[in-house]
C-alpha cells in the first residue's frame, strides 16, 4: 500500500530560525511572525496565493528528505528573498 501525504498533513504551527509560522490548510492561509530573516512586517498570506505557497512547500517536502520546518526555510530562500 502507498500513502500519499497531502498538505493537510503539514497544517500547524512551527518554529523555523526562531520564527513562529503557522500553515492553516483548513482556512487557506500562511503567517510568519515579523521580523523573520529580517523582515519587520512579517509576511501572511490567504487564499489561492496562500495555496501555491503551501503547494510549493509540500512539494519540496515530499521530494526532499527533510522536515516540515526544512522546507518552510526553503520557500522563504527561494522565493521570499
Amino acid at each position: 500500500m502507498c500513502l500519499t501525504l497531502n498538505e493537510s498533513w503539514m497544517h500547524g504551527k512551527y518554529t523555523v530560525n526562531s520564527c513562529k509560522v503557522e500553515i492553516n490548510t483548513m482556512l487557506t492561509y500562511v503567517s510568519f511572525e515579523a521580523d523573520y530573516f529580517e523582515n519587520p512586517d512579517g509576511w501572511f498570506c490567504q487564499g489561492d496565493d496562500a495555496n501555491d505557497w503551501i503547494e510549493k512547500i509540500h512539494a519540496y517536502w515530499l521530494n526532499n528528505d527533510c522536515t516540515v520546518e526544512d522546507s518552510i526555510a526553503w520557500f522563504v530562500n527561494t522565493y521570499l528573498y
